[in-house]
């Protein structure tokens, strides 16, 4: 099949083959043209990029040596918060975000009355561990909604 363009006609492939290529023209000013640092800093969630069994130091690891300046993780031992701040020492990475809060923040929260210490008390916990990993920010769920049982709906 052939189209035709400004009175030439051209094979679809063709047309194509200078789409897919026309960027590589254009590379040599690309590269030569710094660009600025972007206005953020992209975090990997280690939680969810990597299988469950492998250890979370090994983790961030692996994160530093793609060339990742940030992670970010939910929920570790005292063990492995130590050997995080390890690697995290030796590889100049630097935590974003740490989830702050657990079972609580997941489940009941702010949204269930007679809960309110639970959460409390795991979004103090939560702030000692981001502190420990250098001001990290806490992500805090409120909770899930709760069934009203005056309205017979889900909601607030």
């Amino acid at each position: 099949m052939r189209v035709q363009i400004s009175g030439h006609r051209v094979s679809r492939r063709a047309l194509l083959l200078t789409g897919a290529t026309l960027p590589m023209a254009f590379e040599p000013q690309l590269r030569a043209a710094a660009l600025p640092a972007p206005p953020y800093t992209v975090s990997i969630n280690i939680e969810i990029m990597f299988p469950r069994e492998m250890p979370r130091a090994e983790r961030i690891q692996r994160v530093a040596d793609q060339g990742f300046t940030a992670y970010s993780f939910w929920s570790a031992t005292e063990t492995e918060q130590d050997a995080m701040l390890k690697v995290q020492q030796a590889t100049g990475i630097k935590c974003a975000s740490i989830s702050g809060t657990s079972t609580a923040g997941s489940s009941t929260g702010l949204t269930k009355t007679g809960q309110e210490k639970a959460y409390f008390d795991e979004i103090t916990a939560r702030a000692k561990i981001a502190a420990k990993f250098g001001g990290a920010q806490p992500i805090i769920f409120v909770g899930r909604t709760e069934y009203d049982c005056r309205t017979g709906a889900n909601g607030a």
